[in-house]
């Protein structure tokens, strides 16, 4: 990899809106993951999951050089081929070589970095959409216990109802809601967030309207002096 290249992966940051260095360890996952693939044999899948060898990729920010190394770690009976390395093996390389060590193994990055581009932008869409979790689910955890105002984005078959809150859409069951209050989409209201979960889909925003610190806010807003 060269200077050039580095300028391309800066302009791909600019396009995606991330910075320089997150798109240089997205890079350093698709290398990863392109030598894991490629030369063990591993489905993505796979991969996801852990399996495979640890690979440590280095990348001078300067000069785009890439150092790429297998890590092992040494054991007196291998359990993990992919990961250890027997002690009388290890033996061989290093002669003071211990039971716990870490070893590390060159790998030859080329032609590496032509499979590992194919997948770049795929994992650089999932860390943003991860990194967007993330923002959204710790602003809303802060906001946890509070009351905000959102808009009813839809009504399920089943009555169940849904809030956009800004960034994130809550969720309003039944058992959350006024049996007297009828909802509609557009329509304006004031919310508890209840709780925050994170999920597969990303955070998981559970709203009320007969909590009673909700229920008390509102007729403290409707009855000023109560509030006195």
């Amino acid at each position: 990899m060269n200077r050039e290249f580095l300028d391309a992966l800066q302009q791909l940051a600019l396009e995606r809106g991330v910075t320089p260095e997150e798109v240089l360890e997205a890079f350093k996952e698709a290398l990863r993951k392109a030598y894991i693939k490629r030369q063990k044999g591993y489905r993505k899948e796979e991969i996801d999951e852990g399996k495979g060898p640890e690979v440590d990729v280095y990348i001078d920010p300067q000069t785009g050089r890439i150092e790429m190394v297998e890590v092992r770690r040494v054991v007196e009976k291998v359990e993990d081929p992919d990961k250890e390395i027997a002690l009388s093996e290890a033996l061989q390389y290093d002669p003071e070589v211990q039971v716990g060590d870490e070893m590390e193994f060159p790998i030859d990055p080329e032609g590496l970095s032509r499979v590992a581009i194919q997948d770049l932008r795929q994992i650089l869409t999932q860390r943003l959409k991860e990194s967007e979790r993330n923002r959204i689910y710790n602003e809303y955890k802060d906001k946890e216990g509070q009351e905000l105002t959102g808009v009813v984005s839809r009504v399920d078959n089943r009555g169940n109802v849904f809030v956009e809150l800004g960034r994130g859409e809550a969720y309003l069951p039944k058992g959350e809601q006024i049996p007297t209050e009828r909802y509609y989409p557009g329509q304006r209201l004031k919310v508890f967030l209840k709780k925050v979960d994170r999920s597969a889909k990303g955070p998981s925003l559970l709203v009320s309207r007969a909590h009673e610190k909700l229920l008390e806010y509102l007729l403290k807003q409707e009855v000023p002096e109560i509030a006195e």
